[in-house]
């Protein structure tokens, strides 16, 4: 089936004249009639701007459905850095979108459309901030942040700037192999890289994706970075957005208290608010700065780290380095241990003198 069969085959779909979907796109008259291998990418635009429904992909090469799947647009969409990452993002007011040459997926390497991307990571079968992958291969191995945005105010803020944005749709080799050279195989990626549960915004030149505090719903941080760290992020007017996240058993979860154990939580009736840590620093809710203030200190900070970056190693951003913490852990699994065993004997001994007591009673 060539193109023009297979764009005649949807309009019977949808019941539209030639004349009629040809003027709703804007393309000129006779263009759904013309014999061709394919449809040149500002007209391939001007369709799927115009009846989003159609799968372009299917359209130029016949592989997959007529249709797109119905996607549901997700409400937030996380963004994973490093500290440094966090507070240029803070501090410039945007995200800056990557060339495809620094893609991870070889694939999208060799796309010669010329796009730019930014990537955020979607609720999935975890919460998009909680995605262990996601923490090593983007969040600085464990030591950096994850940004929650609202997707629907990232959109309002960036209107009319000509940005696309979609759910990445993982494919298997076949149905996307042929289609890596135009930003249409932008959308789809091998269903390898489906962990990350990816969503994207991409350009064609402007890699400048805006957003202000009110796009910011919430702000995740690893409880093992120190003090000095942890009251950069949290000094720059986000305090009350942002939460901890403590790694037990490598899979993070939240919570509000500086130990892994899962009984020590269970224990804990009324966890502490916000981020800082009661057994690092005596807990004092911080009044969040204004905005620009924010940016402020956030430009502050990251022209601190960038002066001392030489001198600093990654140890310098946890409180106790992974051997220290693994021996404490350890150390106070031993300690509970012991404890227990006294307490048992402790008992004992207090059976044995009751008994001793009852005895002297009866011999008396």
């Amino acid at each position: 089936m060539s193109v023009k069969e297979r764009l005649k085959k949807y309009l019977t779909h949808i019941d539209m004249s030639e004349n009629d979907f040809e003027g709703k796109c804007g393309l000129s008259r006779g263009f759904v009639s013309k014999d061709r291998d394919c449809i040149r990418k500002n007209n391939l635009l001007k369709i799927q701007k115009a009846f989003p429904d159609i799968n372009i992909i299917w359209l130029q090469t016949g592989e997959g459905q007529m249709l797109n799947q119905t996607i549901i647009e997700p409400t937030i969409i996380y963004h994973y850095t490093d500290l440094k990452g966090f507070l240029g993002i803070i501090s410039s007011g945007y995200i800056r979108l990557s060339d495809l040459s620094n893609a991870n997926d070889r694939c999208e390497v060799f796309n010669r459309s010329g796009y730019k991307y930014a990537s955020f990571c979607m609720d999935g079968d975890v919460k998009g901030c909680l995605n262990p992958c996601m923490w090593t291969h983007y969040g600085d191995e464990y030591l950096g942040i994850c940004i929650g945005f609202n997707l629907s105010k990232l959109k309002e803020i960036n209107k009319g700037k000509g940005f696309m944005s979609f759910p990445i749709q993982y494919k298997g080799i076949e149905e996307i192999k042929n289609n890596t050279s135009d930003e249409c195989g932008l959308k789809y990626k091998l269903s390898v890289w489906n962990y990350e549960n990816e969503y994207r915004f991409i350009h064609e030149s402007n890699d400048i994706l805006s957003f202000n505090y009110e796009c910011i719903t919430e702000v995740y941080v690893p409880k093992e970075i120190n003090g000095k760290f942890r009251d950069m992020i949290t000094s720059v007017g986000l305090n009350g957005k942002t939460h901890g996240i403590w790694f037990v058993g490598g899979l993070p979860e939240e919570c509000f208290i500086n130990d892994p154990s899962l009984d020590m939580r269970k224990e804990c009736i009324n966890p502490i608010e916000g981020f800082n840590n009661p057994m690092i620093i005596k807990f004092e809710k911080k009044k969040d700065c204004s905005e620009s203030e924010g940016r402020s200190r956030a430009k502050k900070y990251l022209e601190e780290l960038n002066a001392n970056d030489g001198e600093r190693t990654r140890n310098d951003f946890i409180v106790l380095n992974r051997k220290e913490y693994d021996e404490l852990i350890s150390e106070k699994a031993v300690l509970k241990h012991d404890v227990d065993l006294l307490k048992k004997r402790l008992s004992v001994y207090e059976q044995d003198s009751v008994i001793s007591v009852a005895k002297v009673k009866k011999d008396a």
